[in-house]
């Protein structure tokens, strides 16, 4: 799935802060108005290392700070 978002280049997709509010009465009582502010994240996904055996990638991004071991292998 390719966002072309007005004025970025088509590999950057912008993420941007939403702010919901709803009402919470407490106890048929008081009544709160309630703000939060989020930012929504698109779903991706992610290759095991046995499905990933034998394709071909034009780039990879490989995060070695999280790796377990010493021994990361490609």
């Amino acid at each position: 799935m390719y966002l072309n978002a007005p004025g970025l280049p088509p590999d950057i997709v912008p993420i941007l802060p939403e702010t919901n509010t709803f009402k919470y009465r407490y106890k048929n009582k008081t009544i709160f108005y309630i703000s939060r502010t989020q930012l929504p994240l698109l779903p991706t996904y992610a290759f095991t290392a046995n499905k990933i055996q034998g394709q071909s990638l034009k780039y990879a991004i490989i995060d070695l700070a999280s790796a377990r071991e010493l021994k990361p292998y490609m």
